[in-house]
């Protein structure tokens, strides 16, 4: 269900029924989406306070657990809900992340949107030059990815079908904000 809301938002189309129907489930087995892989895409829907409570939650479970990557990425999902209620985020806690970045993450995280998000918050702090540094790792990463060989417009798909890959390569792109 959490992959179909996903392609559906990509396409432009209506998820209201599968969003209805993730939240019965979430209220019939409260701990379901506890899952790492799954609160990361949980914690997209809903609103921004429940989606902070439940990634608080679940990061101190990880705790002492050898899952920093895991962590990471849930702390990075923590500031896109964050920044997307309009919230403040800490500098610190910014500038931490962006040192911890490159020292890896859950291997289901996307290494450009995690890009993204940390560029969208160090505008969100003032450190513009560092968000644009961010913005340069992204579409590195997009750049040299290793893709199969479809045909002649794969790479072009790859580029402007993935919502993401799109904003970020978006030449209007200068700081995140």
């Amino acid at each position: 269900l959490l992959a179909h809301v996903r392609v559906r938002r990509a396409a432009g189309r209506e998820c209201a029924d599968i969003e209805q129907a993730l939240w019965a489930l979430d209220a019939e087995h409260p701990t379901l989406f506890d899952e790492p892989t799954l609160c990361a895409e949980f914690t997209r829907l809903g609103p921004a306070e429940a989606a902070l409570r439940r990634l608080a939650r679940v990061r101190r479970s990880l705790r002492g657990k050898g899952c920093e990557g895991v962590d990471r990425g849930l702390a990075l999902r923590e500031l896109q809900r964050s920044l997307d209620a309009g919230l403040p985020v800490s500098p610190q806690r910014v500038r931490r992340l962006q040192r911890e970045l490159p020292q890896g993450l859950h291997a289901g995280q996307y290494r450009p949107e995690a890009w993204w998000i940390l560029a969208r918050a160090l505008a969100a702090t003032g450190a513009d030059a560092e968000a644009r540094t961010c913005v340069a790792q992204a579409r590195d990463w997009i750049a040299r990815a290793r893709l199969p060989d479809l045909g002649p417009d794969t790479r072009a798909c790859f580029e402007r079908g993935n919502p993401l890959n799109r904003v970020v390569l978006s030449e209007a792109v200068i700081t995140p904000r």
